[in-house]
């Protein structure tokens, strides 16, 4: 079991993965732990559909009471670390909270996916709860071909291909998981690799100094052209920005990192790459933002440091 908030008050459903809660007097985004409803709002990243729609409308109707109030809920975390730190572990890349969402004893996540509303969303990595409860659900769902795994509608994004993609990626961060287990069990905490998610603040302070570190970063965005012949890549969202940089994209060196990573690691939804790299070098700043410069592709890894195999 992870942290649970019981009695929390929901204050209104944006879709069928998304609600906005009320937590300690302050109301919250919060993001339903591996789900990706469709959508049902235009101007995103990923098509509005009439499956997105019906996801809505049914999460609405889920969460509402007889008298037309909305259910005060049971918010779980995915670990069972003390409240303060589950509020900056479990953020997605838009500040909203990670979590389960219980009512009356039903995992909504679980409802989720049995019924074929939601994949089982592993992009970001697998559930530490309830994977295999999750992968017997969703195989479930394929076998009866509900909804999202109803091959018949055409308002549907292509599953086939995005959940072997989302495997890689879990795969990827499942290592790294148990590779910071080990570190803090060897009381090697301190030395660890840092990812740019949790571990945003300590990232920015060594910048400022301009030590070495190794970095997890996932790129999802091509590399961007300066006007100085340098290169950017964006490997962060908006609310932690993060970039690599190239000074010579026309340097050998820095073409041949830019290749592996355009076919290797790029991730965006059209290229199904790994995503995920451990980067090494000294960090900087540039325009208040951590940086870091590749020079060599001895720089990148698909591991963290020190492990072979």
């Amino acid at each position: 079991m992870g942290m649970r908030l019981e009695h929390v008050q929901l204050i209104s459903v944006t879709d069928g993965d998304t609600l906005r809660v009320l937590l300690d007097g302050q109301e919250r985004s919060l993001r339903v732990a591996c789900a990706d409803t469709e959508e049902s709002r235009p101007g995103g990243s990923k098509p509005a559909t009439r499956l997105g729609l019906e996801t809505t409308a049914m999460a609405k109707a889920h969460f509402t009471l007889p008298d037309g109030t909305l259910a005060a809920v049971t918010v779980e975390f995915d670990t069972d670390d003390p409240l303060d730190i589950c509020l900056v572990k479990h953020l997605d890349n838009h500040g909203r909270l990670l979590a389960y969402v219980h009512q009356n004893g039903e995992n909504y996540l679980h409802k989720l996916v049995r019924e074929g509303w939601s994949p089982y969303f592993t992009k970001y990595g697998r559930s530490r709860l309830l994977h295999g409860d999750l992968l017997k659900a969703e195989a479930a769902a394929q076998a009866d071909g509900l909804r999202v795994w109803n091959t018949g509608r055409s308002d549907r994004r292509p599953y086939e291909r995005l959940v072997p993609w989302w495997s890689l990626r879990d795969t990827v961060l499942q290592e790294y998981r148990q590779f910071m287990e080990t570190q803090d069990a060897q009381g090697q905490g301190d030395s660890s690799v840092l990812s740019v998610r949790l571990d945003y603040d300590d990232i920015r302070a060594i910048a400022e100094r301009g030590e070495q570190v190794t970095v997890l970063v996932d790129v999802q965005s091509p590399a961007r052209p300066t006007a100085s012949g340098g290169v950017f890549l964006e490997v962060s969202s908006r609310k932690r920005p993060f970039s690599l940089w190239l000074p010579d994209a026309d340097e050998a060196e820095a073409l041949r990192i830019l290749r592996l990573i355009g076919t290797r690691y790029l991730a965006d939804g059209v290229r199904y790459g790994r995503g995920y790299v451990y980067v090494s070098g000294a960090l900087s700043t540039y325009r208040d933002a951590p940086q870091l410069e590749l020079q060599t592709l001895s720089q990148l890894s698909d591991v963290p440091p020190g492990r072979s195999g």
